[in-house]
């Protein structure tokens, strides 16, 4: 079992420092590591936006960092604790808006760990007190205008988002998609994490056997794999939205594209939202008014029963402008 360990971060200890943009969001870092700041700025590079939205305190150090070790999480009120093997400990203080961690130097130059787990566990945990709020759906951007895909665990927004991806819609996000609202306009987010396909994915993307499964952040084995690497995706890191598409696989029938009323999207969007902790309540009217916002969005429901290609082009029918396909 692991155990936690406190922890305090003298600020003598950390003389570097340095500004990231994550998710429209300006974070301060700070830190006694130079290949660190690297990384994160290869990542989070934009213009800063006034006020400083989170601090990111990270203090590097030479021990080992065992391989092998799961992740283990525990919350406590507006604190999230996070160990990524035994000499790796990360402390997420939600009201403060504050992270503070340390870990191994070979850790801290994993790009690969700061894309695809540190910065969307980041974003998930600090959402609700820096303006963003995780969507537990799929994101696909055509010019800018954004169809956002949610439904069910195991409906199959992963293998619908590749395919409409592998159709000429730009990728955004196949899993978590961070919302924003600032000054009244909507912008849907990706961080270009890896695609997670179940292994029977390969039923209808036979090209997913040439990699190899691994074992993802929640304990399932799939492939995971970066958009833009082999996948050749075309990737887009923001975009609008446009509408907004509940996915549902059913047993037999034609495709269904149904209307939803917005009383429907907004019972979704509540029904999706965790509930906050009482120290966090002063962030829940933002965090409500965007979902309000995405359930003004036009709503249907998708019902569809054949292959993920199949679904992808009665969807891009749906979405893609009848001039543009014709030109393509």
């Amino acid at each position: 079992m692991t155990h936690l360990q406190a922890f305090t971060i003298d600020a003598s200890q950390l003389p570097l420092g340095g500004v990231i943009n994550l998710l429209g969001r300006t974070g301060r870092v700070a830190t006694n590591d130079r290949g660190l700041l690297d990384v994160l700025h290869s990542l989070c590079a934009g213009a800063s936006i006034d006020p400083v939205a989170f601090r990111l305190q990270v203090f590097v150090h030479s021990h080992a960092s065992p391989s092998g070790e799961l992740p283990y999480f525990r919350g406590l009120h507006h604190l999230v604790f996070a160990t990524f093997g035994s000499t790796n400990l990360f402390v997420f203080d939600i009201l403060g808006r504050n992270i503070m961690a340390t870990i191994a130097k070979e850790l801290a130059h994993d790009r690969n760990f700061w894309q695809e787990r540190l910065l969307p566990i980041a974003a998930g945990v600090l959402g609700a007190s820096i303006g963003v709020l995780p969507l537990h759906a799929a994101c696909l951007s055509f010019e800018g205008r954004g169809l956002l895909v949610a439904g069910a665990s195991g409906t199959g927004k992963s293998t619908l988002s590749l395919a409409l991806a592998k159709n000429g819609i730009d990728f955004v996000s196949d899993d978590w998609t961070y919302i924003t609202s600032d000054h009244g306009e909507l912008r849907a987010h990706g961080l270009s994490a890896p695609i997670k396909l179940l292994p029977d994915a390969t039923e209808y993307f036979p090209e997913l056997g040439q990699h190899d499964l691994r074992i993802s952040l929640n304990g399932e084995i799939a492939y995971e794999l970066p958009p833009g690497g082999s996948l050749r995706l075309c990737v887009e890191t923001t975009c609008t939205p446009d509408c907004l598409v509940f996915y549902e696989r059913v047993a037999a029938g034609e495709p269904e594209l149904i209307r939803l009323s917005g009383e429907e999207a907004r019972n979704y969007m509540q029904s999706s939202m965790e509930p906050l902790p009482p120290q966090l309540s002063l962030f829940a009217d933002q965090r409500e008014r965007i979902a309000a916002h995405i359930a003004d969005l036009p709503c249907w429901r998708f019902r569809h029963s054949g292959s993920p290609q199949l679904a992808a082009q009665s969807l891009h029918t749906f979405f893609v402008p009848q001039e543009v396909r014709m030109s393509a």
